[in-house]
């Protein structure tokens, strides 16, 4: 089966998935071709009209802000979500300039994308929800973010100040939309038997 993932660079989570996306297809034994196009098309997708794969796809992997511009390329069309930035619980962490471009351009190419798929999946139920209450009855499914437990492994050096250590691992950029900003009242409140560890 030949699979094209035709997505953007960004420097975020969304480009780590992509990677590890490819690199997991391959180890499973999928033909997979990767095409890594500039973040500029996430405001003008029309420009990846001609950009194609080497080789006809089965299937096409793309993101929700391009993924219409692929429809018909592969005999399927699946579609990642992330996180959904038109739930209201986004807007204050928007930046007005945010607002206006996903308002006036990014929720059309979203919908647009969504409603072209055969599949869309989303990596929580939250955002599955998020996005069909939004954008109305898709098919979804949801496959949560994996783990690279040969990357995430405990540390070797452990603090022999705990006496019964509790690590917790947060995996993510360290922003408030992501609750980063919580971290140190939730540790302060679980006590000194918990240890934080982060990426």
């Amino acid at each position: 089966m030949k699979i094209w993932i035709p997505s953007l660079r960004y420097h975020s989570g969304a480009s780590v998935y992509t990677k590890r996306l490819v690199r997991m297809l391959l180890e499973l034994g999928y033909e997979v071709e990767h095409s890594s196009f500039s973040k500029l098309h996430q405001l003008f997708p029309y420009l990846l009209k001609f950009k194609r794969p080497k080789a006809k796809p089965d299937i096409v992997i793309a993101d929700s802000l391009t993924g219409f511009m692929f429809r018909g390329v592969g005999k399927k069309l699946i579609i990642i979500e992330h996180h959904c930035i038109f739930d209201p619980v986004y807007t204050p962490y928007r930046s007005w300039q945010q607002l206006l471009v996903h308002e006036l351009l990014w929720r059309y190419y979203e919908k647009k994308s969504l409603h072209s798929a055969d599949h869309v999946i989303c990596v929580s139920e939250y955002t599955a929800r998020s996005v069909q209450q939004i954008f109305g009855k898709l098919p979804v499914k949801v496959i949560l973010n994996g783990i690279e437990t040969e990357l995430f492994v405990p540390s070797k050096k452990q603090d022999k100040t705990l006496q019964s250590p509790i690590r917790l691992l947060f995996i993510g950029n360290l922003s408030r939309r992501k609750g980063a900003d919580l971290l140190p009242t939730i540790m302060q409140t679980l006590g000194n038997d918990f240890q934080l560890r982060y990426t």
